[in-house]
């Protein structure tokens, strides 16, 4: 047998032991298979949905890749040449007539899947037939806009983010809210969610009343240097996690976005690291460029 498939696929069938690598095998491939299919989709944002038809209609935008309109709390992928919203609100995309996950016998899945990161990132509720079932098990006070962790408009203050509110704050923990990085920290993350967070809140081993927490935290490490993680159950989250790691990609896009220079990421990586601009450690924000990519009434 000269076909090394064929070789290990005839290895398998002599033993059970055999055959269970060889499963574990199929799964493990299966798995870097999506997840490398995930790293090619593009996150594309807009100031409004009418933006993001127009982008669509000009092909500025791969079919199957996400769309996210903060300022209307609409998330969604372009199916060939039509964008689908998968959030409650949807502007003026289209919806689909099946689950997202199983729409064209789930050939939009990984699409699907990114895009629901992306809303949950964004703090904007998905509609349940395209929610997964990561987000059906979310008790309904652990939902965006319970227990105080609603997302705030793009473009808007967010209480608590700076100033402490009855010894809790958003985005950082109490004691770095005035810290310059991380004012600068949520300035570039604006409109996504920040995590609500006490200066005991431990997020690798949270205590029980802490479990409802999600979102970002902004972690100072000085010198214009700082450690962006991402919560869900109160606890930190793995690029590698496969329902929630992708929000760890959503943040450091954001962030180059904004002009800071983000450190590569490991697969096992817990945070993105990141250096704020004109940090010893960071590069200018270009304006022109941060104009062009929003596709704003600026853009191209």
């Amino acid at each position: 047998m000269s076909d090394p498939q064929s070789y290990v696929r005839h290895l398998a069938g002599q033993s059970q032991l055999a055959a269970a690598a060889f499963q574990v095998g199929e799964i493990v491939a299966e798995t870097d298979a999506r997840r490398e299919a995930r790293a090619e989709l593009k996150i594309h944002h807009f100031t409004s949905t009418a933006d993001a038809r127009t982008a669509c209609d000009r092909d500025d935008v791969t079919d199957g890749d996400v769309l996210v309109v903060g300022p209307e709390g609409v998330v969604g992928f372009l199916v060939v040449a039509l964008p689908a919203a998968i959030t409650e609100e949807r502007g003026e995309f289209g919806r689909l007539p099946t689950p997202a996950h199983e729409y064209m016998a789930g050939e939009y899945a990984d699409s699907a899947h990114l895009a629901e990161c992306a809303a949950r990132a964004l703090g904007v509720p998905v509609r349940a037939e395209h929610a997964s079932p990561v987000t059906l098990a979310l008790r309904a006070d652990n939902l965006p806009g319970a227990s105080g962790q609603s997302a705030p408009a793009s473009g808007q203050p967010i209480e608590g983010v700076i100033v402490e509110h009855n010894g809790t704050s958003r985005g950082c923990a109490p004691r770095h809210c005035t810290d310059p990085d991380v004012i600068a920290a949520r300035e570039a993350l604006d409109g996504l969610l920040p995590a609500t967070l006490t200066d005991r809140h431990d997020i690798s081993e949270p205590a029980d009343d802490e479990r409802d927490v999600r979102g970002w935290v902004a972690d100072p490490r000085g010198a214009g240097r700082v450690a962006f993680y991402w919560l869900e159950g109160g606890r930190v989250r793995r690029r590698d996690d496969e329902w929630h790691g992708l929000c760890l990609k959503i943040l450091a896009d954001r962030l180059a976005e904004r002009g800071w220079r983000t450190e590569p990421m490991l697969r096992c990586s817990q945070c993105v690291f990141a250096h704020r601009p004109g940090s010893p450690g960071g590069v200018a924000v270009n304006h022109a460029a941060l104009a062009v990519r929003s596709h704003g009434p600026a853009g191209e």
